[in-house]
């Protein structure tokens, strides 16, 4: 995989770990690539066997279109600030002022979650070697 002629290894396919389970040691036919590379992170890497609490929701975050998504999430802001504009004309209104007050820190938030999560989806991308734009999540992880 590293070899010169291939040139670098930037990154794998999900699907490859199914092979990796596959691959056996050839002097030992009990011992598995998957099991070998288990045995090392357990033994020098323990706190990376932590990460399968970090993916509880990973099937149904496949599911999710990211342009949908922020799309969703651009229309709230600019219904956020038409409200905004509302209260301004209408500074009397005090459910409407108490709603601005209770959605621009949930908005701002939500805004502040989907770039972080945008990024983070980019991120793996580029880590395992995808460089195609992917609108969502459900092409890259197709066994979830």
């Amino acid at each position: 995989m590293n070899s010169s002629r291939r040139g670098g290894v930037f990154g794998f396919r999900l699907q490859s770990l199914d092979i990796v389970s596959d691959t056996r040691a050839p002097g030992d036919r009990s011992t598995t690539l998957m099991g070998f590379v288990a045995g090392v992170v357990r033994e020098k890497y323990p706190n990376v066997l932590e990460f399968v609490n970090e993916v509880t929701y990973l099937e149904k975050a496949a599911t999710v279109s990211l342009q949908l998504l922020g799309v969703d999430i651009r229309q709230m802001s600019r219904g956020l600030k038409e409200t905004t504009k509302e209260l301004v004309e209408n500074k009397q209104n005090k459910k409407l002022k108490k709603f601005c007050l209770e959605a621009e820190p949930r908005v701002t938030r939500l805004e502040a979650d989907f770039a972080t999560a945008n990024e983070a989806f980019q991120e793996v991308v580029h880590t395992l070697g995808r460089t195609q734009k992917l609108p969502n999540p459900m092409p890259f992880f197709p066994s979830c």
